[in-house]
């Protein structure tokens, strides 16, 4: 049998094979790998595009570990914040060790209105260990004279610019301190320490116990005044509430401590009450040993004066610690650089950062007018200490 090929057919087919001009159902022809590759290359420049878009992180946080801290200078610290004062802050944390990145903190958080947090980082920086050079000092007393007066603080304010007076080297910062350090008070008397009459209780207001004088060191001269601060909350200006307090530290002095009286000689209350304890003729046992004790008049002020804790001391006591230690002064012969606090002795907390800028204040009060004469202020007697 003879087998007849018929045109469009092939051999052994269906009959359904492709016909010019018909369109048929048919598997997709296979991509070519130029076509892959066009369009690997579209996704990629697509993806690229798209990683461009949104919000970066900005330069100055990207580059916070280049941050270089500017010198502790006056016009380093105090230059004026660029656009984003945050970013610098950000940027310069990484560098908190320099003290002129801290610095330079200080101010750009008082520029954006944050005076707590500068207030923080300057107390870091004076109250350090070890302690600021006299450039770093300066710069800090200056900032916090600025912050207080920014609140209103005036008394504060005062106080620390005095206290940058005395180190500063700076002829602007210098200029910057006089300012507003003197008060018209200040300017129109020889004496800016207030003199007023002090109500000394003696040891028998707050039934003292007997001092056992077999354990106890005689005084010998008086050339040192050092400050202090009981650690101890004390915001009740009752006298009752004095006199149980003074009670505790001679009995924790005597009885734990195992020292024949109370430590310090003088102490005052809220209410700036001035109250007698060890007699000045002995020795005090305030200051840490006996090197540092011998001749050395040891004054406490009730209270704990810590941020966090009670804050600054009432005006009563810082008052009555001014004209306690003028006459003290005045009788013993003691020089305005003598007056210390018991943080400058060693190493210690006490007597905390709000006292201790008040008594560089008045520190530097007694520099520029020197002690009054014994018995001056308004017919006061000098304190004894018996």
């Amino acid at each position: 049998m003879t087998t007849t090929l018929t045109p469009g057919r092939a051999a052994g087919g269906s009959g359904s094979g492709h016909m010019p001009g018909r369109c048929g159902f048919r598997r997709s022809p296979r991509r070519s790998p130029r076509w892959s590759a066009v369009a690997a290359l579209l996704v990629s420049l697509f993806a690229t595009a798209c990683a461009g878009v949104g919000p970066r992180p900005s330069d100055g946080l990207q580059r916070e570990t280049d941050a270089v801290p500017p010198p502790p200078s006056f016009h380093s610290v105090t230059a004026t914040p660029g656009a984003r004062p945050m970013e610098e802050i950000l940027a310069l944390r990484s560098r908190r060790d320099h003290p002129g990145a801290r610095l330079r903190i200080a101010f750009l958080l008082q520029e954006t209105g944050n005076w707590a947090g500068a207030e923080s980082e300057l107390q870091q920086i004076l109250f350090a260990d070890p302690a600021p050079d006299r450039g770093v000092t300066a710069l800090a007393r200056w900032l916090r004279a600025r912050g207080f007066e920014r609140r209103g603080d005036r008394e504060r304010a005062r106080a620390e610019r005095e206290a940058g007076l005395l180190v500063a080297d700076e002829p602007e910062l210098r200029e910057r301190l006089t300012e507003r350090a003197a008060t018209p008070l200040e300017r129109g008397s020889a004496s800016p320490v207030p003199a007023v009459a002090l109500a000394m209780m003696p040891r028998s207001t707050w039934k003292a116990a007997a001092a056992r004088t077999r354990s106890m060191k005689p005084m010998g001269p008086v050339h040192r005044i050092t400050i202090h601060h009981s650690a101890t909350a004390c915001r009740d200006a009752r006298t009752t509430a004095s006199i149980a307090a003074i009670r505790s530290i001679q009995r924790y002095h005597q009885d734990e401590q195992g020292w024949g009286d109370i430590g310090y000689h003088f102490l005052i209350d809220p209410a700036g009450r001035v109250w007698t304890g060890r007699a000045v003729d002995w020795q005090g046992a305030h200051a840490g040993d006996d090197e540092r004790n011998q001749g050395n008049v040891g004054v406490c002020l009730l209270g704990n004066y810590t941020p966090g804790d009670q804050g600054p001391p009432q005006p009563a006591q810082i008052e009555a610690l001014a004209a306690l230690v003028q006459q003290l002064c005045a009788r013993h012969g003691v020089a305005a650089k003598d007056v210390v606090t018991h943080r400058e002795l060693k190493q210690t907390d006490c007597p905390g950062p709000y006292l201790q800028t008040a008594v560089e204040g008045l520190r530097a009060r007694l520099a520029r007018s020197g002690p009054l004469a014994t018995g001056a202020g308004r017919g006061a007697a000098a304190p004894t200490g018996n």
